[in-house]
């Protein structure tokens, strides 16, 4: 729904105002008069639902031993058109992002190779967005980064092609 306003061009004052799917004056008019000094202009204004952050899904707060490349899903909110990601190694996000990334569309993302270390607690907050804005940050999950595997053990005994050992 756009609302067209009729405003004075000497004060800015509203002088009548008319809402319509178009946002064309009542008969079309969108011209200056020049005898009153006022013209009708055009401006879009929404009555749209407030844009809710969305809720996390996974990994669930708290989770471990994740993989260096998680897949992050969340429900969907309402009347949202794409998604912002941040992940932070601070609570706060102060610090400098590991990932930040505007523009995700659908329910999961998938964390690109060599944006997180392992065994290292990150948070996670997003928010949602269309033509009309941004919500508000959704409250930060946190999860840690597997560890790094260990190396393969070295063997020292008995020597390799070994035969007839006694064991002692």
């Amino acid at each position: 729904m756009q609302r067209v306003e009729q405003r004075s061009l000497t004060t800015g004052a509203v002088l009548s105002f008319n809402t319509s799917a178009t946002g064309l004056w009542p008969g079309g008019a969108n011209t200056v008069n020049p005898a009153t000094g006022t013209t009708p202009i055009r401006l879009a204004l929404y009555d749209a639902p407030l844009l809710n952050p969305p809720v996390l899904l996974t990994p669930t707060s708290g989770s471990v031993d994740l993989s260096t490349t998680p897949t992050l899903t969340w429900t969907i909110s309402n009347v949202a058109v794409g998604y912002r990601i941040q992940i932070n190694t601070d609570s706060t996000f102060a610090a400098a992002n590991a990932l930040d990334t505007a523009g995700v569309t659908g329910l999961t993302f998938t964390v690109p190779s060599g944006k997180l270390t392992t065994n290292t607690k990150y948070y996670w907050r997003m928010y949602a967005s269309n033509a009309l804005g941004v919500s508000l940050w959704g409250s930060p999950w946190n999860f840690r980064t597997a560890p790094n595997a260990p190396s393969a053990p070295i063997l020292v005994s008995p020597p390799n092609y070994s035969i007839n050992i006694l064991q002692q």
